[in-house]
């Protein structure tokens, strides 16, 4: 498992990029008890546009999504309105609620 980071307080939401500077990333989590389970954040303008994510096998839900390049702050929200970090996400910040939110970096490279 790789090691968490923690910094102290959330960032800004990344700011939109060009079509060509995005990349996939795959989200997972398992949860056996959800009925469905959403993946909000930053790029979602949070609850406003939640992502659905499909169940790929019992118990495990999963989304993949292209994101642009930047730091990008998520949490995953199941059907119950619970709020659950990322247990595979390498940093993680705090956010205004108390809680913390899980953090994925992109890094696209452009061609020069």
């Amino acid at each position: 498992m790789k090691p968490k980071t923690i910094s102290k307080t959330a960032q800004a939401p990344a700011k939109t990029a060009s079509k060509h500077s995005t990349k996939k990333v795959r989200f997972k989590i398992k949860h056996p008890k959800a009925k469905s389970m959403a993946l909000v954040g930053t790029f979602t303008e949070w609850e406003h546009q939640p992502i659905p994510l499909a169940q790929s096998e019992p118990g495990l839900w999963e989304i993949e999504v292209e994101l642009p390049s930047g730091r990008h702050e998520y949490l995953f929200l199941a059907d119950n309105g619970e709020w659950l970090q990322d247990a595979e996400a390498i940093e993680s910040v705090a956010n205004p609620l108390g809680g913390f939110n899980s953090v994925v970096d992109v890094r696209v490279l452009t061609p020069r």
